[in-house]
């Protein structure tokens, strides 16, 4: 069974809205995964080594007759953005990641205040029983 299913079928149904939003994440890491594969093969289309050396000789001439030297981009034949696209992308998923975590460890902290304070409850009011009943159980004699 699906890791998804699983998370659906188990879950406890008042406390949907804090657990971790696994679908969101799929669907974001495949986007980031997808743009990522994109760029990889735009830079292995552009990357036969004679066309490299090629680009990468033009762009050294243009450099020593007064131009800039030549960004990798450039040799490679890519638009910058790909690149910046692709880490945005991976950087938006690890932020809503950690967005998700801390969603269900303030649920979580919650919960466990709510169970601290029923657990201190719960013992004063056994101890308050227990001391009302050994006050009555030995001031009664009877007899």
């Amino acid at each position: 069974m699906k890791f998804e299913k699983q998370l659906r079928r188990y879950a406890i149904a008042e406390w949907a809205d804090n657990y971790i939003d696994y679908r969101r994440l799929k669907k974001a890491l495949r986007r980031s995964v997808h743009r990522s594969r994109r760029l990889q093969s735009s830079i292995h289309d552009a990357s036969s080594i004679e066309d490299l050396m090629r680009r990468s000789r033009d762009y050294s001439l243009g450099a020593t007759q007064g131009g800039l030297p030549p960004e990798p981009h450039q040799i490679l034949g890519i638009s910058p953005s790909s690149f910046v696209n692709s880490e945005t992308s991976l950087d938006e998923w690890y932020q809503l990641l950690e967005l998700q975590i801390r969603k269900v460890n303030i649920f979580f902290e919650l919960q466990y205040e709510d169970l601290e304070s029923q657990v201190v409850e719960t013992e004063k009011l056994v101890h308050s029983i227990a001391s009302s009943s050994s006050s009555s159980g030995s001031g009664s004699s009877i007899g």
